[in-house]
């Protein structure tokens, strides 16, 4: 179904009189950018999403499941050069991030 989904297990915790487990498939919450928008104002989003993550996690439920980490596992878009400027700086950027990125932009500029 493409990079953007993935699979799921719906716990048994989830809904009431759930007896077993229930698998499922889920949408990665993607935050997306025009490429109009300055380098500079996706940097300060989205250091600022990253440096108050749990801020995040305290207000939305579902906030506690996003980390850097899935952000950066298997992007499904390429990443603004505000946000790259952000994972480089957290030393979250790689070789194996910029390949991806290049087979990324390379794709969407078709």
């Amino acid at each position: 179904m493409g990079p953007a989904f993935g699979k799921f297990t719906i716990p048994t915790t989830m809904y009431p009189n759930m007896t077993q487990p229930v698998n499922a498939f889920r949408l990665r919450a993607l935050l997306v950018a025009a490429a109009g928008v300055s380098d500079e104002a996706v940097y300060r989003v989205g250091k600022a999403l990253i440096e108050n993550q749990g801020d995040i996690k305290r207000v939305h439920k579902a906030g506690g499941q996003w980390s850097l980490d899935n952000t950066i596992d298997g992007p499904p878009l390429p990443f603004h050069p505000g946000m790259v400027r952000v994972l480089k700086e957290k030393g979250s950027w790689n070789s194996a991030l910029e390949a991806r990125q290049k087979e990324l932009l390379a794709e969407v500029t078709r």
